[in-house]
């Protein structure tokens, strides 16, 4: 077939060339090819050729387009293949969701996950359909105009599955971010509370802090608690010797003993290694003890106990 469309009665109308009847950005479907000028033996050839990919049945892509997209991106248009058979009325939830409103996910969805309040459940190795209601406010769109739920039904739904420790990372995001307030979670919470998971969710949403400023606090805070040390407070302002004043990533007042987590290599520059030695030797001598915590000794409650004892204990010798 010709890349032009020609009319059938009088003359010939512009010949428009089917790119442009076709988003090939986006997956696509056979019937939208169809419109466009494509016939079943050129789609099929063009499949065959490796120039589209089936993303699932029914759904197409230049591979090209497919090649190029990583992480969220490729993410985005899986779940966009699957959206073109419920007719909109899906939007992404949960791990999904999360992904692709840019929250943090200790682990990438190995699946599309969507939520309808029409179509039946269904579950399948590359995705899965939760059968939920949708009320006003709990569907929006992600930066590219993807059909997601908000970040409030995100946080609840992935709290009502997901270990504590995936979901409270991504609540605390949501409430840092200020993506929704308290008071929209809340709402979720109350819409919800018959459904599956339902105490799981309140008892993240209620361990949620929007003062957690990245995955590692919110790891390091949940390693804390389960020490008992219910004590500890998020970005404590503390006062060095020298009367500056400093915050610390988690701060234990009573036995005055800062929590800093450290990501994989924070201090590149010699500069900012000195700031931080200075304003470490400061708040030492006001009379306060450092742990710092790294990826690695996450989940190590017995060495966090330990640490923690041995700063303690040292801060009461340097005292002496």
């Amino acid at each position: 077939m010709d890349d032009a469309l020609q009319g059938s009665s009088g003359g010939h109308t512009p010949r428009v060339p089917r790119t442009q009847l076709l988003d090939e950005r986006r997956p696509f479907t056979r019937a939208e090819a169809l419109r466009a000028g494509w016939s079943d033996r050129e789609i099929a050839r063009e499949v065959r050729a490796g120039r589209w990919v089936r993303l699932r049945h029914g759904a197409l892509l230049p591979s090209a387009v497919h090649e190029a997209a990583q992480g969220a991106a490729r993410h985005r248009l899986d779940v966009l293949a699957h959206q073109t058979r419920l007719a909109g009325d899906a939007p992404a939830s949960a791990a999904s969701a999360a992904h692709l409103l840019g929250l943090p996910l200790l682990t990438p969805p190995t699946q599309v996950e969507l939520t309808s309040a029409t179509a039946a459940a269904r579950r399948r190795t590359e995705l899965r359909v939760w059968h939920r209601p949708l009320p006003e406010g709990h569907v929006t769109t992600d930066a590219e105009g993807v059909l997601v739920t908000s970040p409030a039904r995100t946080l609840v739904d992935l709290a009502r599955r997901a270990p504590v420790e995936e979901a409270l990372v991504v609540a605390d995001a949501v409430l840092h971010r200020r993506l929704a307030a308290p008071e929209d979670v809340a709402e979720v919470l109350a819409v919800g509370q018959r459904w599956p998971g339902a105490r799981a969710a309140a008892r993240v949403v209620g361990l949620a802090d929007g003062l957690a400023e990245s995955a590692g606090e919110t790891l390091t805070r949940l390693d804390l608690l389960a020490l008992g040390h219910h004590d500890l407070v998020l970005q404590l302002p503390v006062q060095g010797a020298s009367g500056r004043w400093y915050r610390a990533d988690i701060g234990l007042p009573a036995s005055r003993v800062l929590v800093e987590f450290d990501g994989a290599v924070k201090y590149d520059e010699r500069a900012a290694l000195l700031a931080e030695k200075d304003r470490e030797d400061d708040l030492r001598l006001a009379g306060w003890a450092f742990v710092r915590v790294r990826w690695r000794d996450l989940g190590q409650h017995g060495l966090l106990a330990d640490r923690l004892e041995r700063a303690a204990a040292a801060r009461t010798r340097s005292q002496r």
